[in-house]
C-alpha cells in the first residue's frame, strides 16, 4: 500500500452512526415503566392472578392507542424536513375514548365514576405517569437531537405526549380503575402537562 493510500484511508470521516429508532426507545420506556411500577407498587389483584377483567383490556387499547398515534407523530415531526401532519388518527382516538365515556356516564352512576378520584389511586397514577413521563422525555429529547427536527417546538412537545403515554402503558398494569373517565382525566392530565412543559422548555434542546 502506497503511502498516499493510506493517508487517504486513515482521513476518511467515519460513517455517522445511526441513531435508535424512536419505536425502540419507546418500547423501553414503557418496559423499564413496567418495572418500576411492579418493584415499588405491584401488579393489579386480577392482573397478578392472571385473570384481568375485559375492562383491562379496553384501558391498555386506549393507551396503547394513544401511544402509538403520539409516537407515529414524534417520528414525522423528527425529520429534518418538514412533514405533513395526520390529524385523523388522534382524531379517531377522541371519538373512541369519548364514545366510551358517553356510555359509562350512561349506565354507571356518578357517584361511583366520581368515587374514583377521590381513592389514592389517583394521585399515584398522575405522580407516576409524570415520573416515568418525564425521565421518558429527556431520553427522547437527547436522541431526537441526532435527527435534526424541522420543527424543535413541535417536536419537543411531541416528545413529552408520547413519553407519558408510553410511562402510561408501563404503570397500567398496577392500577385496578378501568373507568373511560378516570382514565382520560389521571392519564391525560400528565400527557397534556409534559406536552405542554416540552414545547416550553426543550426546544432549544433539540437544535444543533
Amino acid at each position: 500500500m502506497k503511502t498516499n493510500d493510506l493517508i487517504s484511508i486513515l482521513t476518511q470521516a467515519a460513517p455517522p452512526r445511526r441513531p435508535m429508532r424512536l419505536g425502540l426507545a419507546a418500547a423501553i420506556i414503557t418496559l423499564l415503566s413496567a418495572v418500576a411500577t411492579i418493584i415499588v407498587l405491584g401488579l393489579r389483584p386480577g392482573l397478578a392472578a392472571g385473570h384481568p377483567p375485559a375492562s383491562f383490556w379496553m384501558k391498555t387499547l386506549l393507551l396503547g392507542w394513544m401511544a402509538v398515534v403520539s409516537l407515529a407523530a414524534l417520528d414525522r415531526a423528527s425529520k429534518p424536513l418538514a412533514t405533513k401532519r395526520r390529524i385523523w388518527p388522534m382524531a379517531a382516538l377522541a371519538i373512541f375514548a369519548a364514545i366510551c365515556v358517553a356510555i359509562e356516564w350512561a349506565t354507571v352512576d356518578a357517584r361511583t365514576i366520581l368515587g374514583g378520584f377521590l381513592l389514592p389511586n389517583f394521585p399515584c397514577c398522575l405522580i407516576s405517569v409524570t415520573i416515568y413521563g418525564s425521565a421518558g422525555m429527556a431520553g427522547f429529547v437527547g436522541l431526537i437531537r441526532r435527527y435534526a427536527p424541522a420543527d424543535p417546538e413541535r417536536c419537543a412537545g411531541l416528545a413529552g405526549l408520547a413519553a407519558a403515554a408510553a410511562a402510561a402503558v408501563g404503570y397500567s398494569i398496577h392500577c385496578p380503575l378501568d373507568s373511560p373517565t378516570f382514565i382520560v382525566v389521571a392519564y391525560g392530565l400528565p400527557m397534556i402537562a409534559l406536552w405542554a412543559l416540552g414545547r416550553w422548555l426543550l426546544p432549544r434542546k433539540l437544535n444543533w
